[in-house]
């Protein structure tokens, strides 16, 4: 590079700083950190483990997960980065108050201090389940992040389904009991990432978060000649949302009702909190060990 292309350079860095001086040229994508699915170890818990010793490994692996998430929480608080709770508004309480976010990981209680997070991350599962049976490239971007073996895994799906030349609708219904399904966050993880001069308002961390998404859905296939190839199911749960659109409207006539499946997944989440404008991203999905039982 010449020294009239590095004086530009340094302008446009300068020039930027002016417009956004929350900006952060060293800002990097940071792998997936330590998150653990962490699993039950009662005895009547379900999970099986061969000895004694591997059962007091488990308990302890959870409650050194539960320790980094409560880490994690604490800097959260410090950072004002809880989704939806504005931490300033508490003034010189948030330098004390650090044991009123650590009480526990996995509440789901709406008033618990990561609702907005839950909230969150499961408005992107449900984008990314519209954007998979939409075959919408554009939103899969938005919601699942790119270059991750995730993303890989949607885009091979997406191309299978468009060379069937089927038409797929997605559907999230109402539970039977609103206590069957959770937006559960099992784990947590976060790291200062933003190095710019001034520090955003919502702090300076990725926040990454290991999230359990139970569900009741269904998913309807048409072929070319809007027939449709799911058995037909009667007295289906209420529609809760549906990637069924105006494009499907033009194709499909007459839609048929297709069976419901309650669903769980792992799924991994992230945000820049300091990037208000970008949404929960899933960066990874997991699944439980064989012979464990998840909390």
């Amino acid at each position: 590079m010449d020294q009239a292309a590095l004086v530009r350079n340094i302008e446009t860095i300068q020039a930027t700083y002016q417009d956004d001086p929350y900006h952060d040229i060293w800002a990097q994508n940071v792998p997936v950190m330590d998150l653990e699915l962490p699993y039950r170890t009662a005895v009547w818990g379900g999970s099986k483990y061969f000895s004694l010793g591997e059962r007091i490994k488990q308990i302890i692996t959870n409650r050194r997960n539960w320790l980094k998430s409560s880490f994690a929480k604490a800097m959260m608080w410090s950072n004002n980065s809880f989704p939806g709770l504005d931490l300033w508004d508490f003034r010189g309480i948030k330098y004390w108050i650090y044991t009123l976010p650590l009480e526990v990981v996995r509440s789901t209680r709406s008033t618990y201090w990561l609702e907005g997070l839950r909230k969150e991350a499961f408005e992107s599962y449900c984008q990314v389940q519209k954007a998979i049976a939409r075959n919408d490239s554009g939103l899969v971007e938005v919601y699942a992040s790119a270059k991750t073996p995730y993303h890989h895994d949607i885009k091979r799906l997406m191309a299978k389904s468009r060379g069937s030349g089927c038409a797929y609708v997605w559907n999230l219904h109402a539970p039977p009991n609103p206590k069957h399904t959770h937006t559960t966050i099992l784990s947590i993880r976060a790291s200062p990432t933003h190095l710019g001069p001034r520090e955003p308002p919502e702090g300076r961390l990725t926040v990454q978060a290991l999230v359990k998404v139970q569900t009741y859905q269904s998913l309807e296939i048409y072929d070319r000649h809007a027939k449709p190839l799911h058995e037909a199911a009667e007295n289906t749960p209420p529609v809760l949302t549906t990637s069924y659109s105006a494009s499907n409207q033009r194709f499909i006539k007459q839609r048929t009702s297709a069976p419901v499946n309650e669903v769980t997944e792992y799924f991994v989440f992230e945000k820049k909190m300091y990037m208000p404008t970008m949404k929960w991203v899933i960066r990874e999905r997991l699944y439980p060990a064989e012979d464990r039982v998840p909390v």
